[in-house]
């Protein structure tokens, strides 16, 4: 899409292509262990067809954590515990209405669909990159910060 002769990037052009994705019946146990050695923060859960049904996030897992300390060890599945009906955006969506999905649901990562199969993941961070990116080539450039002031003056 452009936009007053910028060009804006698509979400396929950013999002992250490897993804670790979950079944719901994965034993929420499990899943946490994943998450903490790849350091992931959430994974998206999807279906036998690879449709995103819901996300496991830390704040879902946080939970599961605290409430396993009366207990031997966390249980369940990990489709007792996500998020489910999760909000996703089209890899031909541009990073606008990227940006207008994330204000909304107000979340860290967003599942990217082609017919609605999980083809990547968006995370706030990848947007927020490429709108900066796309701030500058617009050659708008931030205002300098005290301590780029301070060490420019150096």
């Amino acid at each position: 899409m452009k936009t007053k002769d910028i060009e804006i990037p698509s979400v396929e052009s950013i999002m992250n292509r490897r993804v670790e994705a979950f079944e719901p019946d994965l034993p929420i146990a499990e899943a946490i262990q994943l998450l903490l050695r790849r350091g992931y923060s959430g994974a998206p859960v999807v279906d036998g067809e690879g449709k995103p049904i819901g996300v496991l996030s830390e704040h879902d897992c946080v939970g599961v954590l605290a409430e396993s300390l009366y207990e031997d060890w966390p249980t369940g599945k990990v489709g007792d515990h996500m998020v489910k009906d999760p909000v996703t955006v089209d890899v031909g969506q541009d990073v606008l209405a990227a940006a207008r999905a994330f204000a909304k649901a107000k979340l860290r990562r967003l599942p990217v669909v082609r017919e609605g199969k999980l083809v990547g993941l968006l995370t706030r961070r990848d947007l927020m990159r490429a709108l900066d990116d796309l701030r500058r080539s617009a050659g708008k450039q931030h205002e300098p910060t005290t301590y780029e002031l301070i060490a420019a003056r150096r």
